[in-house]
């Protein structure tokens, strides 16, 4: 083992340090993490094409390293072996970011380009308020009914909304800007702010996929009716991804739940009635987890033998899926079209039976129209 060692911390410099024009189709992130345990680092990334992709590194000895790609600048989360945000970076292609010092949540040392160097300072400097913002959404499945929670939720994101304005104005010329905003203003409850501040940052600050992505996001994050509901990753019992709540051409119910929370085990129970109602070609249902344990879901489902589709955010409430969705409690459902429209969010029972009706009697007179149509097209061709 003592004549591994050298070998493989030679192998690992020499990986970290051969980088001569070989990979700018791609980029690089390499950490050298002092005292971290785990045995691996995750990651995620958005891609505007192809939705949200993870990836995942081993660790030897506090090092390790990704090479992946990214045409546009592409928010990057990095998560240790708990599930717990380590750090998020800026990246695209050609990138060759470094992290490295004592492993702590917003305490790294960023280097490798200069706007990921910006973003490490704004987090070494806000690294106490950032973790507990990052405490209060992982509590928010158990505490969302606590008034005190909730308060405190609110003041914290307010606090750091002030945070991040101060830092754009600071940096109106780096991209670093655009990506504190994506990543701590912008929501539908500020987008008024958020389009403020976007148009006060110099034009090399403002990368075209990055503020695009930001207007959408906080335009439709309400996702009210009308509104397209957004695809996402979401795993399945059996762990293959998909990335769709809906089957095209199919009325949709979906809920969004947790495990541990008793009123979305009863709510889930009581859609039982709706769906043994219509046919299984008229409605589908689709339960989404937010819990992160897969083991005790797993269990769960088998338990209850809902008769429907079942999914797992990988992620849990830390997914950008909540976010975009301003989801702020559970259960939680949406009934979407045909199409994935979101016809509507979070009504009563009673509400949904009757909605269910007036849909698919619509939809119903129009397929009947539809075939007559194509009779009548028929009769006179012949």
């Amino acid at each position: 083992m003592k004549r591994l060692l050298p070998i493989l911390l030679s192998a690992i410099t020499l990986l970290s340090s051969c980088d001569n024009g070989l990979f700018k189709n791609k980029f690089t992130i390499t950490g050298d993490l002092s005292n971290y345990k785990g045995e691996y680092v995750y990651f995620t990334r958005e891609n505007y094409k192809e939705g949200i992709i993870h990836d995942t590194a081993k660790v030897i000895f506090g090092k390790f390293k990704l090479k992946a790609k990214s045409e546009s600048e592409t928010p990057l989360y990095i998560f240790d072996d708990t599930h717990k945000l380590i750090t998020t970076l800026l990246v695209k292609n050609g990138d060759n970011i470094k992290l490295k010092g004592e492993f702590s949540p917003y305490k790294l040392e960023i280097s490798g380009n200069d706007v990921n160097t910006i973003i490490g300072e704004f987090y070494n400097n806000n690294a106490i308020i950032l973790q507990k913002i990052d405490n209060l959404h992982s509590e928010f499945s158990t505490n969302y009914k606590d008034t005190t929670y909730t308060k405190n939720l609110h003041a914290t994101t307010d606090s750091i909304t002030t945070i991040a304005t101060r830092f754009v104005h600071s940096h109106l010329e780096s991209p670093a800007s655009l990506f504190i905003i994506y990543k701590y203003v912008a929501s539908h409850k500020d987008i008024t702010l958020t389009r403020r501040l976007i148009k006060i940052l110099s034009p090399e600050a403002k990368p075209v996929a990055l503020a695009a992505r930001i207007e959408k996001f906080a335009a439709l994050q309400k996702y009210d009716k009308g509104k397209i509901m957004p695809y996402t990753l979401l795993h399945t019992e059996k762990d293959s991804s998909i990335f769709s709540f809906n089957k095209k051409n199919m009325l949709t119910i979906v809920t969004f739940w947790s495990i541990s929370d008793t009123l979305s085990s009863k709510t889930l129970r009581q859609l039982r009635p709706i769906y043994e109602k219509y046919p299984t070609t008229k409605l589908q249902i689709h339960s989404i987890s937010v819990d992160l344990d897969k083991t005790a879901w797993h269990q769960t489902i088998k338990q209850e033998a809902f008769p429907w589709s079942q999914s797992i955010l990988p992620d849990g409430w830390n997914s950008q899926t909540i976010k975009s969705l301003n989801l702020t409690h559970i259960p939680s459902f949406f009934l979407l079209d045909r199409n994935g429209l979101i016809i509507a969010r979070d009504i009563g029972t009673d509400s949904l039976n009757t909605l269910l009706k007036k849909t698919i009697a619509y939809n119903d007179s129009i397929e009947n129209l539809s075939i007559n149509t194509k009779k009548e097209k028929n009769k006179k061709r012949k």
